[in-house]
């Protein structure tokens, strides 16, 4: 299965607290789905929920080959690509209170960057139940790695702004992320520590100005400076540490230590290149 990132938002109309973050699901099923008590004004009963419908909007070329039910209403999904062309962002709903989105486009492989004509990936859908009503999945929209969509306009303008927002933070950074590269020997450190005053200082708004703007965008820009101090830090934990290597030669045991600087040479043009590959997909 493909490594995915599974963005879940709250939908302006509902306040419900929502099932958020890494998921891990247990190894045993619940095919009678949970038992829970609700209160009436007559007496209490109790209720045997069903297991959660998934189903696909009409029109979209996916085909749910798998659907598995775990505890605490955890769904597992399995989907096939039926387009003719490479998938970058999957969207699902539940009702009108919560989204599910799997962009596939941020990932660090090229590989796992897209679900390619014919591929299959699992999903993992943990819907909040209202007033004991029994929600239904919806998978509502696709992002084609042309630039291309179908489904549900406001699924993928989301998709489409958070895009938008991570691109502006990225490009924001990487000149000052090509300068910290010509720094040398002492200049290091205070370059570094001065980079990351600037990227803890990148605006959430579009412009710096306050003016409106869409929730996918403004999710996308914080994600955005939240991505890039995540790599700084990595750079600072890098330069910071001396690490030893061993092996035998000649039948002795050699050792070569390596110095923060070292190593930061060469993290600095990976994660250089990460920042604006991703820059392009976007």
């Amino acid at each position: 299965m493909k490594n995915r990132t599974l963005d879940i938002r709250n939908s302006l109309r509902g306040s419900l607290l929502l099932i958020v973050c890494s998921l891990v699901v247990s190894a045993g099923s619940s095919p009678g789905g949970l038992v829970r008590t609700l209160s009436t004004k007559a007496a209490e009963e109790r209720v045997v929920q069903l297991p959660i419908n998934v189903m696909v909007s009409e029109g979209l070329k996916l085909e749910i080959a798998e659907v598995k039910h775990h505890p605490n209403d955890v769904v597992e999904v399995t989907m096939r690509n039926g387009y003719r062309k490479d998938i970058t962002a999957i969207a699902a709903s539940a009702g009108d209170i919560q989204s599910f989105h799997t962009d596939y486009i941020y990932a660090e492989s090229e590989a796992n960057q897209k679900l390619a004509p014919g591929a299959s990936d699992m999903f993992l859908y943990a819907p909040s139940r209202a007033l004991g009503l029994l929600p239904e999945i919806v998978v509502s929209a696709v992002v084609f790695s042309d630039g291309t969509s179908n489904g549900d306009r406001s699924e993928i303008a989301y998709i489409l702004d958070k895009r938008h927002g991570m691109k502006i933070q990225l490009n924001r950074i990487n000149p000052y992320l090509k300068s910290l590269g010509k720094a040398k020997g002492a200049l290091i450190r205070p370059q570094l520590r001065n980079l990351k005053v600037i990227a803890e200082a990148l605006a959430t708004d579009k412009d710096g100005d306050g003016s409106p703007m869409s929730s996918g965008l403004e999710v996308g820009l914080a994600h955005g400076r939240a991505f890039i101090l995540k790599y700084l830090s990595r750079l600072e934990s890098v330069i910071e540490n001396e690490r030893s290597e061993s092996f035998y030669q000649n039948g002795m045991i050699q050792t070569i230590r390596h110095s923060g600087e070292e190593d930061f040479r060469t993290t600095l043009p990976r994660i250089q290149n990460d920042f604006m590959g991703l820059a392009r997909r976007l």
